[in-house]
């Protein structure tokens, strides 16, 4: 096994591990720590997801309260 490559997946694995903590933890106060609402909010203000589609579902009470 090449070195290289291994010690790349290493960092790669370490590097998500950081920045999924460290996107959880800007969202929180928004969302609560969970993402899912933040992405459809944004595919939406894209053009990406209908309004009508990005308001069905668990996001609802995040988009009533306002934030």
């Amino acid at each position: 096994m090449n070195m290289g490559i291994t010690q790349f997946v290493a960092y790669v694995g370490i590097f998500n591990s950081v920045f999924l903590a460290l996107f959880i933890y800007a969202t929180a106060t928004a969302t609560g720590g969970h993402l899912n609402p933040m992405i459809t909010f944004t595919t939406v203000l894209c053009g990406l997801t209908p309004v009508p589609r990005g308001r069905s579902g668990s996001e609802t009470s995040v988009w009533e309260a306002g934030g």
